[in-house]
């Protein structure tokens, strides 16, 4: 038996896994953002690429959906800052 082959998905393959996680996760705020404010897909990518990263530039009105916003913010940040650690491991 190949040593490993029962371990999960997000262990055997870490990089993988932390990819297909910030995807997803990117891809929820996009369709939220879609479906609950009617913005376009491009000003959708563009607002969860803005939390993601931490920039924010302030252009968008987020006004009805703060709470929603402040609880992706905060996982979102953990998300990165997972990410961010293991690239980080492997380079250092």
């Amino acid at each position: 038996e190949e040593e490993g082959a029962d371990l999960p998905f997000f262990i055997q393959y870490p990089r993988s896994a932390n990819l297909l996680l910030v995807i997803l996760y990117a891809g929820v705020g996009i369709l939220y953002f879609v479906t609950v404010l009617g913005w376009s897909p491009e000003t959708s990518f563009y607002a969860v690429a803005q939390i993601l990263t931490t920039v924010g530039y302030g252009d968008l009105p987020f006004g009805e959906v703060k709470g929603f916003v402040t609880a992706y913010v905060l996982v979102g940040l953990a998300i990165v800052a997972n990410v961010m650690n293991d690239i980080f491991n492997e380079v250092l």
